[in-house]
């Protein structure tokens, strides 16, 4: 298993981890972050790996979409972590219900980075390689007489 797929192993699981904080931040009305901290999505763990991630990796389609899937990851428990340290539970708590904007965040995050890790997983080296401004405009495939 190559270090960028223990990563995103790692960082599916951190990522799941934070409902539980949130509930228990919930249920408590405190907890030992703050909005603005858990907002910065460059401070956790993977957000430092993925900053500093290698040339091969950030030339994937699923470097972009993962960087702003986690930005929207992280504005999302924030604003959950918000409310519930502001004493507004039912609504801290119903951002944490299905269809909410966090657990939108939460899925579309968890299901790129599963694509990413898959891809991965093949040996594709970061996955498939970004459209340059030189790149030819693709044919449109015409029947064959």
């Amino acid at each position: 298993m190559t270090d960028h797929i223990r990563q995103i192993n790692a960082a599916i699981l951190a990522h799941d981890a934070w409902k539980a904080r949130l509930l228990a931040a919930v249920e408590s009305g405190s907890s030992e972050f703050q909005p603005d901290t858990v907002r910065a999505d460059h401070l956790c763990a993977f957000g430092q790996w993925f900053q500093s991630a290698e040339p091969e990796l950030r030339n994937s389609l699923h470097y972009e979409r993962v960087g702003a899937l986690h930005a929207q990851f992280h504005e999302a428990a924030a604003q959950v972590l918000a409310l519930a340290l502001s004493g507004r539970g039912p609504q801290a708590l119903t951002s944490l219900e299905f269809g909410s904007d966090y657990v939108r965040a939460s899925v579309l995050l968890v299901d790129e980075l599963e694509f990413w890790r898959a891809e991965l997983g093949r040996g594709e080296s970061g996955g498939l390689p970004r459209p340059s401004a030189s790149s030819p405009e693709p044919r449109a495939l015409s029947p064959k007489p």
